[in-house]
C-alpha cells in the first residue's frame, strides 16, 4: 500500500523520513558545537525521535512530501517537504533559545500546549491563557469568551 499519493509518479529517490532528516541536521551541528543544547537528549537520533514527539503530528492534507518540476529543466523534479521544513524551522529556533526558555517549551508541550515556533514572549502568554482557560469549568470557559469576544470587538476587530 502506498502511503502518498504522489508515489505512483516518483521521480529521483524518495525524501528523507523525518527522522532521518533531523538525524542528520543534529549530527552535524554536534559535530560542529561538540553537543546538542539540553535538554535535548545527547544523540542525534534519539535527540530527533524526541524532537518530533513534541511537535504536532503532520496534517495529512497540507504537508504531505510531493514534487514540483524544476523550472527550466525539462521532467526534472524536486521534493517539497513541509512537514520536514516545520520541523527543522522549530528546532533551529528552540535551539538558538537560552536553556531557561528551552525547558519552558518542553514543559509546556508536555503539559498540552503546542509549540508552533512562536517568539518565547508571545507563548508564554499563549500558555498562560491556555492553563488559565483550562482551568475553567465550562460556565467560566462561556464567559471568559464571551469577554473577549467583545474586547476585539470593542477594539474593531
Amino acid at each position: 500500500m502506498r502511503k502518498w499519493k504522489s508515489e505512483e509518479k516518483t521521480h529521483g529517490p524518495r525524501p528523507l523520513e523525518a527522522v532521518e532528516f533531523l538525524t542528520d541536521y543534529l549530527s552535524a551541528y554536534g559535530n560542529k558545537r561538540g553537543r546538542l543544547p539540553g535538554p535535548m537528549p545527547p544523540q542525534p537520533r534519539e535527540a530527533a525521535q524526541w524532537w518530533i514527539s513534541l511537535q504536532e503530528k503532520p496534517d495529512e492534507s497540507c504537508e504531505r512530501p510531493h514534487q514540483v518540476p524544476v523550472q527550466g529543466e525539462d521532467g526534472a523534479f524536486r521534493w517539497i517537504q513541509p512537514y520536514n521544513e516545520r520541523l527543522i524551522f522549530t528546532l533551529r529556533k528552540f535551539m538558538r533559545f537560552p536553556f531557561r526558555d528551552r525547558e519552558f517549551v518542553v514543559l509546556c508541550v508536555e503539559r498540552g500546549c503546542p509549540w508552533r515556533g512562536d517568539d518565547i514572549d508571545f507563548y508564554r502568554k499563549v500558555a498562560a491563557e491556555t492553563i488559565k482557560f483550562r482551568s475553567m469549568d465550562r460556565d467560566q470557559q462561556k464567559e471568559y469568551m464571551h469577554h473577549q469576544i467583545n474586547k476585539m470587538q470593542s477594539m474593531g476587530l
